[in-house]
């Protein structure tokens, strides 16, 4: 292939921080209707890097390339309309566009078996009552639902996390820059808006309903990946000074054959308290006090993993609509 349109070389460039090399060559690809880099500009209009931000026009992208065929981004296209991001949102579209897809792509195939076993409204929206809260602490609120989820679609979270574990990472504001966390050893694996496909946002609208929240409050779903040895350090997922404060925390467990790696809850005011649910229970807790500041009574603790492999699914819970271009803090 002409260098010109060498996308593995313009996704090396990127990496390399030359990325407006790599943005001439996709562009180049791109006008020559390579779908492969329809779809690399789309996710970085979406997602603002490397070039100004552009809703419409990466949704756009996205509609061209799966139009010439291509598998991702008819799967990266059908969470845009289930998300509404860039133009009107489409439940219905979206899965129509997953169905389709389902016969030539796995991971589509695996969304499309999942969401046909979902009880959903016409809009996504689970379509009866959730199981009940249990109150674990009534100030702060901590409160435990029994099989959220089920264990297949705590498979499937896993499985489409795949191979995107990272070491988990903070915005250290001072330096500008992403650093290793210094208070958690894990990995995670992160669906932002470019990767959160129907079945992703079907999660991520339970988890709204189960919070009495909106689907816009959420930060990105998080796939957490604790091994032996590895821990979270006692903290507050409230971030101090922040505008659109982290109000709520939830947590889901994928699996539940680890040894030790509790959820410990340090600072409460009766007695400390240990939590550990089985594979598809949740923990849903406040991270703010009664005027919506950092609450001191919520810090808690992911403890070290004595065996095995710990997996969670993690999604923080802004105060109001979290506009995936701000810069998380942690």
């Amino acid at each position: 292939m002409n260098a010109t349109y060498d996308i593995a070389r313009a996704v090396a460039l990127d990496r390399e921080g030359r990325g407006a090399e790599a943005v001439s060559i996709v562009e180049a690809a791109a006008a020559a209707g390579l779908s492969a880099a329809m779809v690399l500009r789309g996710s970085w209009r979406i997602e603002g890097r490397l070039m100004p931000r552009d809703l419409p026009g990466g949704r756009g992208d996205m509609v061209d390339a799966h139009r010439a065929g291509n598998a991702q981004a008819t799967r990266i296209l059908a969470g845009l309309l289930a998300t509404g991001t860039g133009g009107e949102r489409d439940w219905p579209g979206a899965l129509a566009l997953l169905r389709d897809a389902a016969g030539g792509d796995d991971a589509s195939a695996a969304q499309w078996e999942a969401l046909s076993l979902m009880a959903l409204d016409a809009a996504g929206n689970p379509a009866g009552p959730l199981p009940a809260v249990e109150p674990i602490s009534v100030s702060p609120r901590i409160g435990m639902i029994r099989n959220f989820l089920t264990g297949s679609e705590c498979g499937l979270l896993v499985a489409l996390a795949g191979n995107r574990f990272r070491p988990a990472t903070i915005f250290h504001e001072g330096r500008g820059a992403w650093m290793t966390d210094p208070l958690r050893r894990s990995q995670s694996a992160d669906f932002p808006i470019v990767h959160e496909w129907p079945f992703i946002h079907a999660i991520n609208r339970r988890i709204a309903t189960a919070s009495d929240t909106s689907v816009e409050q959420g930060e990105p779903l998080q796939i957490l990946r604790y091994e032996r040895g590895e821990e979270y350090r006692p903290h507050i997922d409230a971030v101090p000074g922040l505008a659109n404060q982290r109000a709520m925390t939830c947590l889901i467990w994928l699996n539940d054959d680890y040894v030790a790696g509790e959820t410990l809850f340090d600072a409460l005011p009766d007695s400390p308290l240990a939590v550990r649910g089985k594979t598809g229970d949740a923990l849903i807790f406040a991270n703010v006090d009664d005027d919506g500041a950092p609450d001191p009574r919520t810090r808690h603790a992911g403890d070290v993993v004595r065996g095995g492999v710990k997996l969670l699914a993690s999604r923080w819970i802004r105060a109001a609509a979290f506009d995936p271009a701000e810069q998380i803090a942690g």
